[in-house]
């Protein structure tokens, strides 16, 4: 899925399209690295973490908290997912890839648990774990 997806830099890859000149791409590489990291960096900071993804993590919570929903389509920029991973504190530091995904699945276990786990661009970045268990992450 990743070399599907994997637009970055300048939303070509360079294995199918080909080098363009004067292009360092191992370069470009490290920059995208870079980017990411600062931006960790940056909400590292929670009062910063909570301007940025603080309304989305409410409302995310308050979906997986009610009865009833099949399916919430929400849709962010790479920035905004960003700081979505770091409330999640499932990021990787790796720049989200042009038309990512962050799927939260919710179930109910046997022991009638409401659990929660995390994908993103089908990688499990968060196992099964108990909704009460992954609110308190993030609070």
């Amino acid at each position: 899925m990743k070399k599907i997806l994997d637009f970055t830099p300048f939303c070509v890859h360079q294995d199918v399209v080909g080098t363009f000149h004067g292009i360092n791409w191992e370069m470009a590489k490290k920059i995208e690295k870079y980017k990411a990291s600062v931006e960790a960096a940056a909400y590292a900071n929670p009062e910063l973490l909570r301007l940025a993804a603080g309304r989305l993590v409410q409302e995310v919570m308050d979906y997986l908290s009610q009865d009833g929903h099949e399916i919430t389509l929400l849709a962010a920029h790479d920035n905004m997912m960003t700081a979505f991973l770091v409330a999640l504190d499932v990021f990787k530091e790796q720049w989200p890839l042009y038309a990512s995904m962050v799927l939260l699945e919710t179930a109910e276990l046997k022991d009638q648990t409401r659990s929660v786990r995390i994908l993103m661009n089908d990688e499990v970045c968060l196992d099964w774990q108990p909704l009460e268990t992954l609110r308190a992450r993030v609070s």
